[in-house]
């Protein structure tokens, strides 16, 4: 993620707009047709529009236009806080709020509706039995689009970008009342075919949400870097996506008010650069950036599927795949239930200095060289214990705080859960102070085989003895060898509502 500027930093010195709940439309349809529209059109079926270049240099969408003056820049820039946006009437706008535009199939580029505001939502979405395809779309600092049904594709991102679809850019506006429904997100190139290294340079990540009130569900998101990046935003969904084929992270957020439901995360391929890979990863600027409440629920983390393991064990693998973690900043009311894990690192599950936080109903299982993937919580990087968190009723292939009040020695323990003796940060906060966590009811301590002295002497934990394959055929078959509790039943990942697939 970028270095962050003192204006984002401040993103909670603008006031939170209000949330619109629904989209009531006018029955105003508009269409777009890049292969026998014209700029002469006038929007019918019968004569539409060419391109969205000209809809939005001709002031036909969007209602008003905001923007942030050099000034304003500075000046916020100096007091740390974000800087005020100013708004201009569009007065010859066809499209207002309820109003649709439909697009026909054909290319229609690089989509740029950045700082376009309406009063109430506009729709953009495939015509009926329509294929468009988006080279990138830019909604930062838009207000109140709907976009449904459209393919965004492209070799790269645009200069200066990293994500396909934004509604974040430096300097810009923050977006607001921004609905991602039904896209496909996704590289022209095949992760599965390409030089890692390669990949990395040059494939783009998938979506960037921003600012507040924006929801990304029932998309499908494949061979990116990072599928989703929510970045400082508040008022979040995301909810029922399909990713596949990614080099670092699935979700990547940061931010208040964020609800992570029902999506399932797929094939993570090696890479050689510097960034530690996630299925999901809160990420912050530094230790004293605070957000939070986020709750992650119903989701499926799989590292690998059976059908590409074999190609993705050839690679170099230097990292691994960490399942659901806040490793940075000040995160206050996490929920993470009823999600399941099949992780390529230790870090399964790992919240460090988190505030508030309940785990439970999880299964995480995996392995990285004959290790096994925890939970964990810890204190933060700068020695900030956690506070108020619960660990219970979770099935694991190993509890690294089950290390600590073991009824065997600490260091007997460390060996057992197989924390590595050179990972001297981690071997010195297992040795200090580890306070504010309660290990609950209900947690199953799941080994490949009968757990051997000195583990299963330990009576807080039960103990089960088989893991079934890391390396199931899809998320289906992944729940159906490893079963959330029952009282998962009814959540997204069980078929419940907001279920993913």
């Amino acid at each position: 993620m970028a270095r962050l500027r003192a204006p984002d930093l401040a993103f909670d010195s603008v006031p939170l707009v209000a949330c619109s709940t629904s989209a009531p439309t006018t029955g105003r349809v508009f269409h777009v047709d890049p292969v026998r529209g014209s700029p002469a059109g006038d929007g019918s079926r019968a004569r539409p529009w060419r391109d969205f270049d000209h809809l939005v240099a001709a002031g036909l969408i969007g209602e008003s236009r905001r923007s942030i003056g050099r000034l304003d820049r500075l000046a916020a820039g100096l007091l740390g806080r974000a800087p005020a946006a100013r708004l201009q009437a569009r007065p010859g706008a066809r499209l207002r709020a309820g109003d649709t535009l439909l697009l026909a199939s054909g290319d229609y580029g690089d989509v740029d509706l950045s700082g376009l505001v309406n009063s109430g939502f506009v729709t953009i979405a495939a015509a009926p039995g329509a294929t468009p395809r988006l080279a990138s779309l830019d909604l930062s600092g838009a207000s109140h689009f709907v976009v449904r049904g459209i393919a965004i594709a492209a070799a790269q991102a645009l200069p200066g970008r990293s994500h396909l679809v934004t509604l974040h850019a430096p300097g810009a506006p923050r977006a607001d009342n921004i609905l991602l429904e039904d896209l496909a997100v996704s590289s022209l190139r095949a992760i599965a075919a390409t030089p890692p290294d390669v990949f990395e340079k040059e494939a783009p990540s998938g979506v960037i949400l921003a600012g507040d009130c924006v929801t990304l569900k029932d998309s499908r998101l494949h061979d990116v870097g990072t599928a989703v990046s929510v970045y400082q935003a508040r008022r979040v969904l995301i909810a029922g996506n399909a990713i596949d084929g990614i080099a670092i992270d699935g979700i990547q957020f940061s931010g208040r008010d964020i609800l992570i439901r029902g999506n399932v995360i797929t094939n993570q391929w090696p890479v050689t650069g510097p960034l530690h890979p996630d299925c999901m990863q809160g990420a912050a600027p530094g230790p004293k950036a605070r957000f939070g409440p986020v709750e992650i629920t119903g989701n499926v983390c799989i590292r690998g599927l059976a059908d590409t393991e074999s190609r993705r064990e050839a690679r170099t693998d230097i990292y691994g795949w960490q399942g659901i973690s806040i490793f940075d900043g000040h995160w206050r009311g996490v929920t993470v239930r009823c999600n399941l894990v099949l992780a390529g690192a230790q870090h399964g599950m790992a919240l460090y200095g988190a505030e508030g936080a309940l785990i439970e109903g999880n299964v995480v299982h995996g392995t990285v060289k004959g290790r096994a993937s925890w939970i964990a919580v810890l204190p933060a990087k700068d020695g900030r214990q956690s506070s108020g968190v619960l660990i219970a009723g979770n099935r694991a292939s190993a509890y690294l705080n089950g290390v600590r009040d073991a009824p065997v020695p600490l260091e007997t323990m460390i060996d057992a859960v197989g924390v590595k003796r050179e990972d001297g940060f981690l071997l010195a906060q297992l040795r200090g102070p580890v306070t504010g966590l309660t290990l609950g009811k209900g947690n199953v301590w799941r080994t490949p085989e009968a757990p051997r002295a000195p583990l299963g002497r330990d009576p807080r934990f039960v103990w089960e003895a088989g893991i079934p394959s890391l390396h199931p055929r899809d998320a289906a078959e992944a729940l159906r060898l490893h079963p959330l509790p029952a009282s998962c039943a009814g959540s997204p990942a069980t078929g419940g509502p907001g279920a993913a697939g």
